[in-house]
């Protein structure tokens, strides 16, 4: 009978010692614009249309670059939703930042009775790598009405300092976006 409860105990403790770290979630944060809006309005208001992120990285779980031609995917931190929808978030509160008051208009608001221009923004790479830094190379697009004219195309490569841990890559995510806002308000104003 000791035996036996010896080994329950053995075994009650082998499975305490195997449980998996929480599972933590992650979203990406609007970042301050390091210098004031715009003071004069644009004659058209813009509005993220679309942000697309790459098959590899849409998933729940965070992933990052462990080397060339490998990722790493972490088990145990996720995105708390799309990655494609959360960098759409971000990147629109970034904008609105940045640019002056009713120069945006959100995705979920009904067109302005005037023109609207539609910006489009596909991100080619979009993560960390183990040692730190995160790097975002996007194309993005600014659509005039109807979408047949593009009035502008630019190509972003960023790169953003950050800590090898994952909370210090999701942090960098969020400045790099940041960052891309900065540029693609520089050329919409």
């Amino acid at each position: 009978m000791h035996a036996r409860r010896l080994a329950a105990v053995g075994f009650t403790a082998l499975l305490a010692a195997c449980a998996s770290a929480p599972t933590r979630f992650h979203t990406l944060d609007p970042v301050a614009s390091a210098s004031p809006p715009a003071g004069r309005l644009s004659a058209v208001p813009v509005r993220l249309d679309s942000v697309t992120v790459p098959p590899e990285l849409d998933r729940p779980q965070i992933v990052r670059r462990a080397g060339p031609g490998r990722l790493d995917m972490a088990d145990d931190d996720r995105w708390a939703g799309a990655l494609d929808e959360l960098a759409r978030g971000a990147l629109a509160a970034d904008l609105a930042q940045r640019l002056p008051p009713g120069a945006t208009v959100r995705q979920d608001d009904p067109a302005p009775p005037r023109s609207l221009h539609k910006l489009d923004v596909v991100i080619e790479r979009f993560e960390g790598t183990m040692a730190g830094p995160v790097t975002l190379v996007a194309r993005w697009t600014l659509l005039g009405e109807g979408a047949e004219q593009a009035l502008a195309r630019h190509e972003e490569h960023i790169e953003v300092p950050a800590s090898g841990d994952i909370d210090g890559t999701v942090t960098a995510m969020s400045a790099a976006l940041g960052i891309l806002a900065d540029r693609i308000a520089a050329q919409v104003r």
